[in-house]
């Protein structure tokens, strides 16, 4: 068993004082979240100074917010950390649903699933990443609840095939 940090913590150390702090603390792997910027050389360096693996790229932010530029914004955080999870090795990407404010939790499954199914999903593939979803309530999300799971592997099944 290894034990992951999750960077949020701490995320305004440079990562590369993180995963010191991290290893020095009996810690084997980071989870890397959103407050780490993405950087590639970094991250390398991380784990290179270090040895640290990197367990996960996390980001859970609102992919269906109300701004459609804000969405936009989280969309392309989720689709640009799964291209770097493939690049660095990295197994797993979390991230979230998604949840249109001005929708009931249902009424969000689609446009949620829409975009796992459709843009994230096949870039996984391609990557050779796998993606895990968050069930946090506070990010915008729709999978916050074991019925809402259950209707989120449904309405997946039923509308994408998956």
């Amino acid at each position: 068993m290894k034990l992951a940090f999750h960077t949020n913590a701490l995320g305004l150390w440079p990562i590369v004082k993180l995963a010191e702090w991290a290893r020095g603390n009996g810690f084997d792997a980071l989870k890397v979240g959103p407050s780490i910027p993405l950087d590639e050389a970094g991250l390398r360096q991380a784990v290179k100074d270090t040895g640290i693996q990197i367990a996960s790229l996390t980001y859970c932010r609102n992919v269906l917010d109300v701004d459609p530029a804000m969405a936009a914004l989280h969309r392309q955080n989720v689709l640009d950390r799964v291209k770097l999870a493939g690049k660095l090795g990295v197994p797993l990407v979390v991230t979230s649903t998604g949840r249109a404010q001005n929708l009931s939790l249902e009424a969000s499954l689609a446009p949620g699933i829409e975009f796992l199914g459709k843009e994230v999903l096949p870039l996984a593939r391609e990557c050779g990443v796998k993606i895990a979803i968050e069930n946090c309530p506070a990010i915008g999300n729709v999978a916050v609840s074991p019925f809402m799971w259950r209707e989120l592997l449904l309405v997946a099944r039923v509308g994408t095939g998956l």
